[in-house]
């Protein structure tokens, strides 16, 4: 049976909080090191409204029909999706997330990228990722986003049984993920990892 241990060391307000935290389980998944491509730069050169606009990306290699996330200073919009593009001109519509920024507001937009990774939500025991920039990751049962998760530059994002916290997948059948990198600037190395416990 697989164990894993994540070691926190460090302290708030000056008071030592550091420990060791390890799970036990049936089973684990490990997806990664993956290396997700630098996103694209660009503007939101028409806004139409919450949900529709237009992105000018200068040499976008964005395609009609794809589904992209698209980032800005202190928001995101996930799941967006990629109308008839002309040269550098991108339309956008739908998707989930923060509404999107004020007219002519910089931002970066990316395909997403899909990972295979398949359990059953009720028989989680633990659950982790890490990217090397700001990122995000759509957890899809039967192909909807079941948990949208915010990925902080190089913090890790984790969930463990037995903290008081209630699993945020109970009830789902993950059956993958789609993930993307908000930084233009460099590709970011992805690493997720699992614990579950069996079906009886």
């Amino acid at each position: 049976m697989p164990t894993s241990t994540l070691s926190l060391a460090g302290e708030i307000g000056g008071a030592p909080l550091g420990a060791t935290l390890q799970r036990t389980a049936d089973g684990s998944i490990r997806q990664g090191p993956i290396t997700l491509p630098a996103a694209e730069a660009g503007t939101l050169s028409t806004r139409s409204t919450d949900t529709t606009g237009t992105l000018t990306i200068p040499g976008t290699t964005l395609q009609t029909g794809d589904k992209i996330d698209v980032y800005w200073a202190g928001g995101r919009r996930y799941d967006v999706v990629v109308g008839t593009v002309v040269g550098d001109s991108v339309p956008i519509s739908g998707g989930a997330g923060d509404i999107l920024p004020a007219q002519s507001t910089a931002v970066t937009a990316t395909k997403q990228v899909s990972i295979i990774l398949a359990f059953t939500g009720d028989k989680l025991v633990a659950i982790g990722a890490k990217l090397g920039e700001r990122g995000h990751i759509s957890i899809r049962d039967t192909g909807v986003t079941a948990l949208s998760i915010d990925l902080v530059k190089n913090e890790t994002w984790f969930w463990l049984d037995g903290q008081q916290i209630a699993n945020p997948l109970a009830g789902d059948s993950v059956d993958g993920l789609m993930v993307s990198n908000a930084s233009s600037a460099a590709s970011a190395v992805l690493n997720i990892g699992v614990l579950y416990d069996s079906t009886p």
